[in-house]
């Protein structure tokens, strides 16, 4: 199970992320349900088997490929494949998806972001 406040260090730089992987992770399921309109238990699944988590995020480079897309493109990616934007689906976020993310993240009461950084 990933959890929030793992912290992650460049030993080359000293750069620290840490990573909130219980939020990242339960932002991505809330995305899955609302925007996807699957079940949570789809949502669950789709999490549990995405090729991207078959191992867990535990490093420096791993949180970095991970924070270079936003929650709502790795939902996509999920849902519809690697390359759904090839299919019609839009890669920017509904209009009303800011607003829903900040009302979804104080319901579940999840960390304020999946990736802080810092140096």
């Amino acid at each position: 199970m990933d959890r929030d406040g793992t912290i992650l260090i460049d030993t080359s730089s000293s750069q620290k992320i840490i990573y909130n992987g219980f939020t990242f992770k339960e932002i991505i399921k809330g995305i899955i349900v609302k925007y996807a309109k699957k079940s949570k238990n789809e949502a669950e699944s789709m999490i549990n088997n995405f090729k991207y988590f078959t191992k867990p995020i535990e490093t420096f480079s791993d949180a970095l490929f991970f924070s270079h897309e936003t929650e709502y493109h790795w939902a996509m990616c999920m849902v519809y494949g690697d390359k759904y934007w090839l299919e019609g689906i839009n890669t920017a976020p509904p209009n009303d998806y800011n607003e829903w993310e900040s009302e979804y993240i104080a319901k579940e009461k999840l960390a304020d972001s999946s990736f802080e950084f810092f140096n």
